[in-house]
Protein backbone atom coordinates (compact mmCIF):
# COMPACT_ATOMS: atom_id res chain seq x y z
CA UNK A 1 0.00 0.00 0.00
CA UNK A 2 1.91 2.84 -1.23
CA UNK A 3 0.42 5.64 1.01
CA UNK A 4 1.94 2.93 4.15
CA UNK A 5 5.14 2.29 2.53
CA UNK A 6 6.85 5.09 0.36
CA UNK A 7 8.59 7.68 2.48
CA UNK A 8 7.87 11.34 2.07
CA UNK A 9 4.41 10.26 0.76
CA UNK A 10 2.57 13.25 -0.87
CA UNK A 11 -1.40 13.39 -0.80
CA UNK A 12 -2.26 16.08 -3.48
CA UNK A 13 1.35 17.89 -3.38
CA UNK A 14 0.74 18.46 0.47
CA UNK A 15 2.37 16.19 3.23
CA UNK A 16 0.47 15.50 5.40
CA UNK A 17 1.55 15.13 9.34
CA UNK A 18 0.17 13.18 12.17
CA UNK A 19 -0.02 14.46 15.79
CA UNK A 20 3.03 14.09 17.25
CA UNK A 21 2.01 14.95 20.47
CA UNK A 22 1.78 11.44 21.64
CA UNK A 23 2.75 12.09 25.79
CA UNK A 24 2.05 15.36 27.63
CA UNK A 25 3.73 15.70 31.04
CA UNK A 26 1.38 16.53 33.70
CA UNK A 27 2.82 17.62 37.18
CA UNK A 28 1.42 15.61 39.95
CA UNK A 29 2.19 16.47 43.94
CA UNK A 30 3.79 12.82 44.96
CA UNK A 31 6.11 14.07 47.50
CA UNK A 32 8.40 14.67 45.18
CA UNK A 33 7.42 17.37 42.76
CA UNK A 34 8.62 14.95 39.90
CA UNK A 35 6.45 15.70 36.43
CA UNK A 36 4.55 12.03 35.71
CA UNK A 37 4.43 11.26 32.09
CA UNK A 38 0.85 10.78 30.59
CA UNK A 39 0.37 8.85 28.01
CA UNK A 40 -2.38 10.34 24.90
CA UNK A 41 -4.09 8.38 22.65
CA UNK A 42 -2.63 7.86 19.23
CA UNK A 43 -4.35 8.73 16.01
CA UNK A 44 -4.55 5.03 14.82
CA UNK A 45 -6.30 4.10 18.77
CA UNK A 46 -8.48 7.44 18.03
CA UNK A 47 -9.72 5.52 14.83
CA UNK A 48 -9.50 2.17 15.92
CA UNK A 49 -11.89 3.19 19.18
CA UNK A 50 -14.20 4.44 15.67
CA UNK A 51 -14.09 1.16 14.41
CA UNK A 52 -15.25 -0.42 17.52
CA UNK A 53 -17.82 2.10 17.72
CA UNK A 54 -19.35 0.91 14.37
CA UNK A 55 -19.30 -2.44 14.98
CA UNK A 56 -21.74 -2.57 18.03
CA UNK A 57 -23.61 -0.79 15.76
CA UNK A 58 -23.42 -3.47 12.76
CA UNK A 59 -24.34 -6.33 15.06
CA UNK A 60 -28.20 -4.34 15.33
CA UNK A 61 -27.69 -4.48 11.53
CA UNK A 62 -27.23 -8.33 11.50
CA UNK A 63 -29.96 -8.70 13.25
CA UNK A 64 -32.68 -6.39 11.24
CA UNK A 65 -31.42 -8.82 8.15
CA UNK A 66 -32.24 -11.67 10.20
CA UNK A 67 -35.74 -10.19 10.96
CA UNK A 68 -36.16 -8.81 7.34
CA UNK A 69 -36.06 -12.02 6.27
CA UNK A 70 -38.73 -12.62 7.63
CA UNK A 71 -40.74 -10.13 7.01
CA UNK A 72 -40.89 -8.41 10.36
CA UNK A 73 -39.86 -4.72 9.97
CA UNK A 74 -38.54 -5.39 6.44
CA UNK A 75 -34.74 -3.12 5.94
CA UNK A 76 -35.02 -1.36 2.56
CA UNK A 77 -31.85 -1.67 0.79
CA UNK A 78 -31.58 2.13 0.83
CA UNK A 79 -31.51 2.20 4.39
CA UNK A 80 -27.85 1.94 5.07
CA UNK A 81 -27.90 3.20 8.88
CA UNK A 82 -24.75 2.51 10.61
CA UNK A 83 -23.27 0.90 7.82
CA UNK A 84 -22.64 4.47 5.69
CA UNK A 85 -20.00 5.26 8.56
CA UNK A 86 -17.66 2.80 7.14
CA UNK A 87 -16.73 4.86 3.81
CA UNK A 88 -15.98 8.11 5.76
CA UNK A 89 -13.69 6.42 8.22
CA UNK A 90 -12.13 4.40 5.80
CA UNK A 91 -11.13 7.46 3.71
CA UNK A 92 -10.07 8.90 7.00
CA UNK A 93 -7.45 6.17 7.76
CA UNK A 94 -6.35 6.00 4.29
CA UNK A 95 -5.35 9.81 4.13
CA UNK A 96 -3.15 9.49 7.33
CA UNK A 97 0.71 9.50 7.51
CA UNK A 98 2.06 7.45 9.89
CA UNK A 99 5.69 6.64 11.24
CA UNK A 100 7.50 3.84 10.12
CA UNK A 101 6.73 1.70 13.54
CA UNK A 102 3.38 2.75 13.12
CA UNK A 103 2.97 1.18 9.57
CA UNK A 104 2.13 -2.57 10.75
CA UNK A 105 -0.85 -1.21 12.69
CA UNK A 106 -2.28 1.16 10.43
CA UNK A 107 -2.38 -1.43 7.48
CA UNK A 108 -4.21 -3.59 9.51
CA UNK A 109 -6.50 -0.88 10.80
CA UNK A 110 -7.80 -0.75 7.25
CA UNK A 111 -7.37 -4.08 6.29
CA UNK A 112 -10.44 -4.16 9.46
CA UNK A 113 -12.28 -1.62 8.54
CA UNK A 114 -12.37 -3.16 4.83
CA UNK A 115 -13.48 -6.40 5.97
CA UNK A 116 -15.95 -5.44 8.71
CA UNK A 117 -18.35 -3.65 6.06
CA UNK A 118 -18.59 -6.54 3.37
CA UNK A 119 -21.83 -7.77 3.75
CA UNK A 120 -24.49 -9.83 1.88
CA UNK A 121 -27.91 -8.49 0.96
CA UNK A 122 -30.41 -10.22 -0.61
CA UNK A 123 -32.41 -7.25 -2.28
CA UNK A 124 -36.21 -8.45 -3.24
CA UNK A 125 -39.40 -6.14 -4.76
CA UNK A 126 -42.25 -5.72 -2.02
CA UNK A 127 -45.01 -3.57 -1.43
CA UNK A 128 -46.76 -1.62 1.63
CA UNK A 129 -42.95 -0.84 3.13
CA UNK A 130 -42.57 2.28 0.84
CA UNK A 131 -41.65 5.85 2.52
CA UNK A 132 -44.51 7.96 0.99
CA UNK A 133 -47.09 5.42 1.99
CA UNK A 134 -47.79 4.63 -1.30
CA UNK A 135 -48.56 1.05 -2.33
CA UNK A 136 -45.11 1.48 -4.54
CA UNK A 137 -42.64 -1.40 -5.00
CA UNK A 138 -39.68 -1.39 -2.94
CA UNK A 139 -36.71 -3.31 -2.64
CA UNK A 140 -36.14 -4.83 0.65
CA UNK A 141 -33.04 -6.94 2.05
CA UNK A 142 -35.07 -10.32 2.37
CA UNK A 143 -32.86 -13.55 2.82
CA UNK A 144 -34.36 -16.63 1.40
CA UNK A 145 -35.02 -19.18 4.57
CA UNK A 146 -35.83 -21.68 1.34
CA UNK A 147 -33.62 -22.86 -1.86
CA UNK A 148 -34.85 -24.96 -4.27
CA UNK A 149 -32.99 -27.29 -5.80
CA UNK A 150 -33.02 -27.50 -9.28
CA UNK A 151 -30.22 -28.71 -12.07
CA UNK A 152 -31.59 -26.52 -14.24
CA UNK A 153 -30.20 -23.44 -15.74
CA UNK A 154 -33.45 -22.16 -18.31
CA UNK A 155 -36.38 -21.87 -15.86
CA UNK A 156 -39.84 -20.14 -15.42
CA UNK A 157 -39.75 -19.74 -11.60
CA UNK A 158 -37.76 -17.05 -10.01
CA UNK A 159 -34.79 -17.53 -7.51
CA UNK A 160 -33.18 -15.03 -5.22
CA UNK A 161 -30.76 -12.63 -6.11
CA UNK A 162 -27.35 -11.62 -3.75
CA UNK A 163 -25.53 -9.28 -3.62
CA UNK A 164 -22.39 -8.59 -1.86
CA UNK A 165 -21.61 -4.82 -0.89
CA UNK A 166 -18.01 -3.50 0.38
CA UNK A 167 -19.15 0.06 2.66
CA UNK A 168 -16.05 1.20 2.95
CA UNK A 169 -15.37 1.60 -1.09
CA UNK A 170 -17.94 4.19 -1.59
CA UNK A 171 -18.19 5.74 -5.51
CA UNK A 172 -16.98 9.71 -5.87
CA UNK A 173 -20.76 11.21 -6.30
CA UNK A 174 -20.90 9.91 -2.75
CA UNK A 175 -18.85 12.58 -1.55
CA UNK A 176 -15.77 14.73 -2.57
CA UNK A 177 -12.98 12.67 -0.97
CA UNK A 178 -14.22 9.58 -1.80
CA UNK A 179 -11.94 9.29 -4.62
CA UNK A 180 -9.17 10.57 -2.62
CA UNK A 181 -6.16 8.12 -1.33
CA UNK A 182 -4.63 5.13 -2.48
CA UNK A 183 -6.53 3.71 -6.00
CA UNK A 184 -8.78 0.59 -5.63
CA UNK A 185 -7.02 -1.46 -8.31
CA UNK A 186 -8.80 -4.78 -8.55
CA UNK A 187 -11.68 -6.25 -6.59
CA UNK A 188 -12.73 -9.87 -6.43
CA UNK A 189 -15.87 -11.99 -5.30
CA UNK A 190 -16.58 -15.77 -5.05
CA UNK A 191 -19.60 -17.53 -3.84
CA UNK A 192 -19.70 -21.59 -3.00
CA UNK A 193 -22.70 -23.30 -1.38
CA UNK A 194 -21.98 -25.44 1.99
CA UNK A 195 -22.83 -26.88 4.90
CA UNK A 196 -23.37 -23.90 7.80
CA UNK A 197 -20.72 -23.44 10.45
CA UNK A 198 -21.67 -22.10 14.00
CA UNK A 199 -20.22 -19.06 14.63
CA UNK A 200 -21.58 -14.97 14.20
CA UNK A 201 -23.20 -14.84 10.45
CA UNK A 202 -20.20 -12.27 8.94
CA UNK A 203 -17.64 -13.18 11.26
CA UNK A 204 -14.26 -15.00 9.45
CA UNK A 205 -14.16 -18.04 8.06
CA UNK A 206 -11.64 -20.19 6.91
CA UNK A 207 -12.31 -21.14 3.59
CA UNK A 208 -10.00 -23.85 3.77
CA UNK A 209 -12.30 -25.77 6.95
CA UNK A 210 -15.77 -25.42 5.45
CA UNK A 211 -17.54 -28.59 3.60
CA UNK A 212 -18.74 -27.84 -0.13
CA UNK A 213 -22.23 -28.97 -0.11
CA UNK A 214 -22.99 -28.61 -3.76
CA UNK A 215 -22.82 -26.48 -6.97
CA UNK A 216 -24.13 -22.50 -7.78
CA UNK A 217 -26.09 -21.81 -10.95
CA UNK A 218 -27.15 -18.59 -12.42
CA UNK A 219 -30.63 -19.38 -13.83
CA UNK A 220 -32.27 -17.13 -16.69
CA UNK A 221 -35.66 -17.08 -16.94
CA UNK A 222 -37.69 -17.49 -20.05
CA UNK A 223 -35.01 -19.86 -21.55
CA UNK A 224 -32.30 -17.22 -22.27
CA UNK A 225 -28.74 -18.36 -21.42
CA UNK A 226 -27.73 -17.47 -18.22
CA UNK A 227 -23.74 -17.24 -18.77
CA UNK A 228 -24.25 -14.73 -21.62
CA UNK A 229 -26.64 -12.32 -20.29
CA UNK A 230 -25.98 -12.02 -17.00
CA UNK A 231 -22.39 -11.38 -17.51
CA UNK A 232 -22.51 -7.91 -19.31
CA UNK A 233 -24.64 -7.24 -17.43
CA UNK A 234 -23.50 -8.06 -13.81
CA UNK A 235 -19.75 -9.47 -14.46
CA UNK A 236 -21.01 -12.86 -12.82
CA UNK A 237 -20.05 -15.98 -14.02
CA UNK A 238 -20.46 -19.68 -12.98
CA UNK A 239 -16.77 -21.32 -12.46
CA UNK A 240 -16.20 -25.25 -13.82
CA UNK A 241 -16.30 -25.99 -10.22
CA UNK A 242 -19.67 -24.97 -9.66
CA UNK A 243 -19.12 -21.40 -7.78
CA UNK A 244 -20.45 -17.98 -8.65
CA UNK A 245 -17.29 -15.54 -9.53
CA UNK A 246 -17.17 -12.00 -10.15
CA UNK A 247 -14.31 -9.74 -11.28
CA UNK A 248 -13.87 -6.31 -11.27
CA UNK A 249 -11.17 -3.66 -12.42
CA UNK A 250 -10.35 0.16 -12.69
CA UNK A 251 -10.10 1.14 -16.51
CA UNK A 252 -6.35 0.90 -16.61
CA UNK A 253 -5.20 -2.33 -15.17
CA UNK A 254 -3.25 -4.85 -17.19
CA UNK A 255 -1.69 -7.64 -14.29
CA UNK A 256 -4.46 -9.00 -12.61
CA UNK A 257 -3.20 -9.85 -9.01
CA UNK A 258 -6.29 -11.31 -7.72
CA UNK A 259 -7.59 -13.63 -10.35
CA UNK A 260 -3.91 -15.53 -9.67
CA UNK A 261 -3.89 -15.33 -6.12
CA UNK A 262 -7.87 -17.28 -6.45
CA UNK A 263 -6.99 -19.47 -9.30
CA UNK A 264 -9.44 -17.77 -11.42
CA UNK A 265 -7.29 -16.60 -14.63
CA UNK A 266 -9.79 -17.40 -16.89
CA UNK A 267 -12.28 -15.02 -15.68
CA UNK A 268 -12.78 -11.93 -17.65
CA UNK A 269 -12.90 -8.49 -15.32
CA UNK A 270 -15.48 -5.66 -15.85
CA UNK A 271 -15.84 -2.32 -14.33
CA UNK A 272 -15.90 -1.63 -10.94
CA UNK A 273 -20.38 -1.68 -10.25
CA UNK A 274 -21.49 0.35 -7.44
CA UNK A 275 -25.13 0.17 -5.38
CA UNK A 276 -26.26 3.56 -3.83
CA UNK A 277 -22.94 4.89 -4.52
CA UNK A 278 -21.50 1.14 -2.64
CA UNK A 279 -19.07 -0.87 -4.47
CA UNK A 280 -20.97 -4.32 -5.02
CA UNK A 281 -20.95 -7.43 -6.63
CA UNK A 282 -24.53 -8.47 -7.74
CA UNK A 283 -25.31 -12.68 -8.40
CA UNK A 284 -28.40 -12.65 -9.74
CA UNK A 285 -31.64 -15.54 -9.83
CA UNK A 286 -29.34 -17.89 -8.17
CA UNK A 287 -29.88 -21.42 -8.33
CA UNK A 288 -28.63 -24.74 -6.08
CA UNK A 289 -28.07 -27.84 -6.18
CA UNK A 290 -26.72 -30.41 -3.79
CA UNK A 291 -24.28 -33.04 -4.18
CA UNK A 292 -25.30 -35.67 -1.60
CA UNK A 293 -28.77 -37.62 -1.58
CA UNK A 294 -28.72 -37.96 1.88
CA UNK A 295 -28.73 -34.82 2.42
CA UNK A 296 -32.18 -34.32 0.09
CA UNK A 297 -33.66 -36.57 1.97
CA UNK A 298 -32.49 -35.51 5.55
CA UNK A 299 -34.02 -31.53 4.99
CA UNK A 300 -32.54 -30.94 8.26
CA UNK A 301 -29.25 -30.05 7.53
CA UNK A 302 -28.75 -25.76 7.37
CA UNK A 303 -26.57 -23.94 4.43
CA UNK A 304 -24.66 -21.18 3.90
CA UNK A 305 -23.30 -19.15 1.09
CA UNK A 306 -19.38 -19.01 1.18
CA UNK A 307 -18.25 -15.36 0.55
CA UNK A 308 -14.92 -15.19 -0.64
CA UNK A 309 -13.81 -11.17 -1.08
CA UNK A 310 -10.43 -9.90 -2.09
CA UNK A 311 -9.75 -6.31 -2.66
CA UNK A 312 -6.49 -4.55 -4.28
CA UNK A 313 -5.61 -1.44 -3.01
CA UNK A 314 -2.05 0.30 -4.32
CA UNK A 315 -0.99 -3.25 -4.76
CA UNK A 316 -1.71 -4.45 -1.32
CA UNK A 317 -4.36 -6.92 -1.23
CA UNK A 318 -6.97 -7.48 1.48
CA UNK A 319 -8.91 -10.91 1.33
CA UNK A 320 -11.85 -12.00 3.71
CA UNK A 321 -14.23 -14.79 3.94
CA UNK A 322 -17.36 -15.47 6.13
CA UNK A 323 -20.55 -17.36 5.92
CA UNK A 324 -24.15 -16.08 4.88
CA UNK A 325 -27.39 -16.19 6.98
CA UNK A 326 -28.01 -19.97 6.88
CA UNK A 327 -31.08 -21.59 4.92
CA UNK A 328 -32.68 -24.62 4.21
CA UNK A 329 -32.73 -26.70 0.77
CA UNK A 330 -36.06 -28.32 -0.32
CA UNK A 331 -36.52 -30.62 -3.02
CA UNK A 332 -40.10 -30.85 -3.54
CA UNK A 333 -42.86 -28.08 -2.56
CA UNK A 334 -44.45 -30.71 -0.05
CA UNK A 335 -41.43 -30.25 2.00
CA UNK A 336 -41.83 -26.33 2.62
CA UNK A 337 -44.02 -26.25 5.76
CA UNK A 338 -41.67 -28.83 8.12
CA UNK A 339 -38.74 -26.87 6.61
CA UNK A 340 -40.08 -23.59 7.53
CA UNK A 341 -41.58 -24.96 10.65
CA UNK A 342 -37.55 -25.80 12.00
CA UNK A 343 -35.87 -22.78 10.84
CA UNK A 344 -38.51 -19.58 11.58
CA UNK A 345 -38.68 -19.95 15.21
CA UNK A 346 -34.82 -20.09 15.70
CA UNK A 347 -34.48 -16.60 13.91
CA UNK A 348 -36.87 -15.02 15.61
CA UNK A 349 -35.22 -15.55 18.74
CA UNK A 350 -31.70 -15.93 17.71
CA UNK A 351 -31.50 -19.21 19.20
CA UNK A 352 -28.49 -19.79 17.11
CA UNK A 353 -26.54 -17.30 19.33
CA UNK A 354 -28.40 -17.54 22.00
CA UNK A 355 -26.01 -19.00 25.46
CA UNK A 356 -28.21 -19.16 28.02
CA UNK A 357 -26.59 -15.88 30.09
CA UNK A 358 -29.54 -13.44 29.65
CA UNK A 359 -33.07 -14.22 29.66
CA UNK A 360 -34.63 -14.30 25.81
CA UNK A 361 -37.44 -11.60 25.65
CA UNK A 362 -41.21 -12.95 24.78
CA UNK A 363 -42.30 -12.20 21.53
CA UNK A 364 -45.21 -9.98 21.19
CA UNK A 365 -48.42 -11.74 19.16
CA UNK A 366 -48.37 -8.74 16.90
CA UNK A 367 -44.64 -9.89 15.79
CA UNK A 368 -45.94 -13.49 15.33
CA UNK A 369 -48.73 -12.87 13.48
CA UNK A 370 -46.74 -10.35 10.80
CA UNK A 371 -44.49 -13.59 10.62
CA UNK A 372 -46.95 -15.95 10.10
CA UNK A 373 -48.78 -13.74 7.42
CA UNK A 374 -45.65 -14.08 5.11
CA UNK A 375 -45.99 -17.68 4.67
CA UNK A 376 -49.86 -18.38 4.22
Amino acid sequence: LTILTAPGFRMNGNKRKVDELIYERVAMNNGMGAPVVKRQQTELEKYRSQLSEILRGKEDFIRKQRHSSLGIEPRRIDDDGIMARFAPLYQEVARLHTEKEEHAEHLRLIRDIINESIVVEWPRAVYGVHKSGHDEATEVDQAPLIHRARNVVKCRTSHPTMRIKIYALASSDRGSSANVGPQVIETFFRCALTKAQSGVVGEHCDSRNVTIAGRMILTQREGTAATKTTADRTGAIVSPDGKLVASQAAPDTHTFHLLSRFGEKNTRSTSFKYENGVMCATFPEMGVTLNSMVDRRQLATRYAILVEVGVNIGDQIFEHSFQSLPFLIAITNDQTEPLLNSIIWSRMLDREHYDGSEPQLSISYGIVREACKQFV
